[in-house]
């Protein structure tokens, strides 16, 4: 491959080797290798010799778009430690492209891979990337920012999806995806051990007292055998959260409905005794 003097200074300035003889109009795909660890990054290209010369002026000048190999040269860049070869030649770009992703592909799990793109054009550049974490973060922190600033009316215009313009609108869930959705979603209670603030049950009874008459969904319906056994079904053995222990004459119960059970009487009956003065029952915790 003949060069001018030009070409041959500037390489000369760069520290570029001269000894890649490839076509520049073939696309090849090529490896880019780091020899003291073994580490190697792929890619793609229609003039070898031009992306060869990007590759080590860019690690040269700390420079370099891939943030994997920004870190290996973090301490100092040496050429005689990498190695630029070629992999395979292909007629067109197409070709090559998909050589390349098939390279990439097969490396995926490979942590010897420097690629910080799983894909050979597009798709997930985050997965690899060293500074994922702080990535994440300040897509989380930029994102809740724009979302604080938008009225309500922007919100449901945004993602109220109601009536047919739900994508599951006149659709019902197979038993396997709510088996699912079900596995899923096992163990991952959020507010499980949270207590609300008092703010949080004042906001919550104002809703709740505006839900009546015809504004309550279930207004005018009523529970069928089916729905009625499975929510006992459902509830069975479960412990209200409002319960309250007693004591009766010095014996101590969970709630009313053990002692009613003990002393074989109806729990209205003990809620009464627990009023009145005449009788020694008590409650444990002052409501």
């Amino acid at each position: 491959m003949r060069r001018s003097r030009a070409k041959l200074r500037f390489d000369f300035i760069l520290g570029l080797p001269f000894n890649l003889h490839v076509n520049a109009s073939k696309f090849v795909v090529y490896q880019l290798s780091y020899k003291p660890t073994g580490q190697y990054y792929v890619g793609s290209t229609a003039n070898l010799e031009k992306r060869r010369k990007r590759h080590f002026y860019e690690m040269r000048n700390r420079r370099h778009h891939n943030a994997r190999i920004m870190e290996l040269i973090g301490s100092g860049f040496s050429e005689c430690d990498w190695d630029f070869e070629v992999i395979s030649s292909h007629p067109d770009e197409e070709s090559a492209r998909q050589a390349e992703e098939e390279k990439l592909r097969a490396h995926r799990r490979c942590r010897l891979c420097l690629n910080v793109g799983r894909h050979a054009t597009g798709g997930d550049n985050l997965t690899r990337h060293p500074d994922k974490d702080r990535i994440v973060a300040c897509r989380k922190e930029r994102q809740l920012e724009v979302i604080a600033k938008m009225s309500v009316a922007e919100k449901r215009v945004k993602w109220g999806k109601l009536g047919k313009d739900n994508p599951m609108y006149g659709r019902k869930h197979s038993e396997h995806a709510k088996a699912v959705m079900s596995r899923a979603s096992l163990g991952h209670s959020r507010n499980k051990g949270l207590k609300r603030t008092q703010e949080t049950c004042e906001k919550l009874s104002r809703i709740a007292s505006l839900k009546v008459g015809a504004k309550n969904a279930f207004y005018g319906k009523k529970h069928s055998v089916a729905t009625k056994a499975k929510l006992a079904e459902a509830n069975k053995g479960r412990k209200p959260a409002n319960m309250r222990p007693i004591k009766v004459g010095g014996v101590y119960y969970e709630g009313v409905t053990a002692a009613a059970r003990a002393l074989e009487v109806s729990p209205a009956l003990v809620v009464y005794r627990l009023k009145s003065k005449k009788w020694d029952y008590h409650y444990l915790i002052n409501a």
